[in-house]
């Protein structure tokens, strides 16, 4: 079993401020993870936050959360 893992983070300092996470997860086994999550602050607070999730089985879920 394999696992490639990767991590993003990105950082903008400006008239708002913009956070970026990714995370993504893979396996030998072609399980296949993304996770994001957006914050911005501004005039208004706005956060997406998306979970998709992949198996062998190719079964798929999606949330998504909005505030």
């Amino acid at each position: 079993m394999r696992y490639f893992v990767t991590h993003e983070t990105h950082f903008w300092s400006s008239m708002t401020d913009f956070v970026t996470h990714e995370t993504h997860f893979w396996s030998s086994m072609t399980n296949f993870v993304i996770h994001e999550t957006y914050f911005w602050s501004s005039m208004t607070d706005f956060v997406i936050h998306e979970t998709y999730f992949w198996s062998s089985m190719t079964d798929f879920v999606t949330h998504e959360t909005y505030f």
